[in-house]
């Protein structure tokens, strides 16, 4: 499961027709400061140059020597396929990236860093900032005020954090989203 002090950590990077975005998506990967990197594609059934786009990042990539494309038989929808993400991954920690989602460099270094110093924690969550493509629009999230040890979860809740893209997570955690979950698949 890890190499020396440095666990593997699974990406699990579901996409769909997300060729406008997803080549930022993988190069932001690509850049997290963080080197033992299972990258696991889930590829579920795009009619765009999302494959295409996925398979020339990776001739070039450092991650070409871990990663896994899993080819779904069509389009399954986000749950099947981050499910059968799940279902791929060795890492002993997680997470899942959106195929329109930058990673910042951080991504892992910081959680990691948390989760292996208090054992006893099973997942991390952090903030995001929230920008459109052409950067028109761009707002950094912030955790609400009132939120304390005690009620944290019912505030990730009412933000959506709970198995979206904004954590990190042992392995040993397991879930499984309701495959006929169509949209907001992340409640």
């Amino acid at each position: 499961m890890s190499t020396g002090n440095s666990p593997i950590v699974s990406c699990i990077l579901p996409f769909f027709n997300a060729e406008k975005h997803l080549s930022y998506t993988l190069l932001s990967i690509e850049e997290i400061h963080y080197s033992n990197i299972e990258l696991i594609l889930i590829n579920d059934g795009p009619t765009d140059q999302s494959l295409d786009i996925v398979k020339k990042f990776l001739n070039n990539s450092i991650l070409k020597e871990n990663h896994k494309i899993i080819n779904n038989s069509g389009n399954h929808g986000i749950s099947y396929s981050k499910n059968i993400g799940l279902n791929n991954c060795t890492g002993e920690y997680f997470f899942f990236a959106g195929a329109d989602d930058i990673q910042n460099c951080e991504r892992i270094s910081k959680p990691l860093d948390y989760l292996q110093k208090n054992p006893s924690i099973d997942i991390v969550y952090f903030d995001c900032t929230i920008c459109s493509s052409d950067q028109s629009f761009k707002q950094q999230r912030k955790f609400p005020r009132g939120m304390n040890q005690e009620n944290s979860i019912l505030y990730q809740l009412k933000r959506n954090h709970f198995w979206s893209g904004l954590f990190l997570a042992k392995n040993t955690v397991n879930e499984k989203f309701d495959e006929k979950i169509s949209s907001a698949v992340d409640y």
